[in-house]
């Protein structure tokens, strides 16, 4: 169901290799909105967390 009558299809086409990492390549066609914002919580301190793996990509508030 959609709030702001959007649609879209995705089609996933092919896995490959992008600078050591293995990305998903798609298709997608249709309109959408961004409607809502989402912030990702990583806690350092929590031991089930390896925070050395993902310093690369977390901002610098480490």
């Amino acid at each position: 169901m959609s709030l702001r009558e959007t649609s879209f299809i995705g089609e996933f086409s092919a896995v490959e290799q992008e600078s050591g990492y293995q990305v998903v390549k798609n298709t997608i066609t249709g309109k959408s909105y961004v409607v809502a914002r989402s912030d990702i919580v990583v806690n350092c301190e929590d031991s089930l967390v390896d925070c050395n793996g993902l310093r690369h990509i977390l901002s610098s508030q480490l």
